[in-house]
């Protein structure tokens, strides 16, 4: 197995807490393997054997036969320290159990003095909250998440443990290594290790697709929050018509996520998102999924109907919930879709909910540490709070408009070709001229309500067919025409226009 780096910093602090006869110890981590490593150095500093516990296995010495008898219980586990003559160091991994027997309490209170005479001390991981009677008896130690150097470490372990067994090819530029090594920011090691391993098992080489590997990964791992959702996306810019300045900014951007080594070097961070205002049906919703796409990041949305909770202060807590996972699964694209409905003043029938959670996202657009780069998309700018709209919460506001005749054709050619359909056998220039005001969704609609009609008729989609749609499609440019003018013309001068 690939020997995982050793947290320096926290060596330190827990070699200090030892020769200081600092007995009782937590650890608080969520990487076992993290914690393992850390543990077997110390051992190894002060030459002390280890012991370790888990409810599975029961108390056993590190390298021995078997466990200690009648030590499954956390009870029996004590009951063996503190009978033994043996200075050692003993590691208890508390996962799934919890301090609540005052027994339990009571026996590590009563070890406390006797082994800080004797210089061992018991170290507990995963414990989760301590008892009140137990937070002033233990040190707590914070594993801090490994630093892109011990990533890279840990990468170069893996290759040289599976070429042992496997005839294995390293094909990533410079580019794409930091590519990888920013997208294992956030996992374990156990799971950059299954990760990686498998990629290079099933491939011969770690190359392109071990990225898209852990991105997926790393994106499907928010599954278990009630407010966040992983969001595959499989089309990049490719399949989006228009939006020519937009675009060209998010380009320019996108070496920074990149290669973050070089841009730190230069003096830049990453950039912290856009939001996207416009129409409905223009196509901000995929434009957010082709950053991620051509990025190759995952995304996470935020969905704004699970986000309000009915208890008190229980909706502040998803929101925070969320935002700290998409800041430790980072480089990320956080998709917050209508984020008018997610902020949006309630007044004061919401008993100040909507403005606690509109100064908790803005507190974090303005302080956050990870790579998070915010899509925000709007339709309706009357609910959107002033605040967000100020200098500085995004990096530019672009106005998504109707699409120009010419950006028309474009659209009607893309859903063509996606539906096997040759867009040069159509006058699409002409075809553009006939729905003025739609949207690239609505013309989307068209072409599929077209091809119906011709199967339908056992024919084929001709240009008369598409027509017939376009001219019997009301838009909602037409139907709520006063809104959706109100939104152009306060966006004129307010904002940057995507095409």
């Amino acid at each position: 197995m690939p020997k995982a780096p050793l947290p320096i910093k926290e060596f330190d602090e827990l070699t200090l807490l030892i020769r200081s006869r600092h007995s009782l110890i937590a650890l608080e981590a969520d990487d076992p393997e993290r914690v393992a490593v850390l543990i077997e150095y110390v051992c190894g500093c002060f030459g002390l054997p280890l012991f370790e516990w888990s409810p599975a296995s029961g108390l056993r010495r590190k390298g021995g036969p078997g466990a200690v008898y009648n030590t499954q219980t956390l009870l029996g586990a004590l009951g063996h320290v503190d009978a033994s003559n043996v200075p050692a160091l003993y590691h208890f991994n508390l996962a799934g159990e919890r301090l609540e027997d005052p027994r339990v309490v009571a026996k590590l209170l009563e070890l406390r003095p006797e082994m800080a005479q004797q210089g061992e001390a018991i170290l507990l991981s995963a414990v989760g909250a301590l008892p009140d009677e137990l937070s002033r008896a233990f040190a707590v130690v914070s594993l801090s998440p490994p630093t892109r150097e011990e990533y890279y470490q840990y990468l170069r372990e893996i290759l040289n443990d599976v070429r042992k067994r496997h005839k294995v090819a390293l094909h990533l530029s410079r580019e794409e290594v930091h590519q990888l090594l920013s997208q294992l920011q956030g996992l374990t090691l156990m799971e950059v290790r299954r990760l990686l391993t498998a990629s290079l098992v099933e491939h011969n080489a770690l190359d392109a697709r071990a990225i898209a590997s852990v991105a997926e990964a790393k994106g499907k791992s928010v599954a278990q929050s009630s407010v966040l959702e992983y969001f595959p996306v499989r089309s990049g810019f490719e399949g989006l018509a228009g939006m020519a300045r937009l675009k060209a900014w998010l380009a320019r951007r996108a070496p920074v996520f990149r290669d973050p080594q070089r841009a730190a070097e230069f003096g830049l961070t990453p950039p912290r998102g856009v939001l996207l205002l416009g129409v409905q049906g223009c196509g901000k919703s995929h434009c957010a999924q082709a950053v991620a796409a051509s990025w190759r990041l995952p995304m996470l949305r935020l969905d704004a109907g699970r986000l309000y909770d009915k208890f008190v202060g229980a909706t502040e807590q998803n929101l925070r919930k969320a935002l700290e996972t998409a800041e430790r699964l980072a480089p990320v694209v956080l998709w917050v879709d209508e984020i008018e409905k997610a902020l949006a003043s309630g007044g004061d029938g919401d008993g100040g909910v909507s403005q606690r959670v509109l100064g908790t996202f803005l507190t974090w657009l303005a302080e956050r540490k990870g790579n998070v780069f915010v899509v925000a998309t709007a339709n309706d700018i009357s609910r959107l709070p002033a605040e967000l709209l100020r200098k500085g919460r995004f990096d530019e506001i672009f106005f998504v408009d109707l699409p120009s005749a010419e950006i028309r054709a474009e659209i009607l050619a893309l859903h063509l070709r996606q539906r096997g359909r040759d867009p040069g056998a159509l006058d699409l220039h002409a075809l553009a001229s006939l729905c003025e005001g739609f949207s690239g969704a609505e013309l989307g609609q068209a072409v599929t309500s077209a091809l119906f009609t011709a199967f339908d008729a056992g024919g084929q989609l001709t240009q008369e067919l598409l027509a017939e749609e376009l001219l019997a499609t009301r838009p909602l440019s037409v139907m709520m025409a006063e809104r959706v003018q109100a939104l152009r013309d306060w966006a004129r001068d307010r904002t940057v226009s995507a095409d």
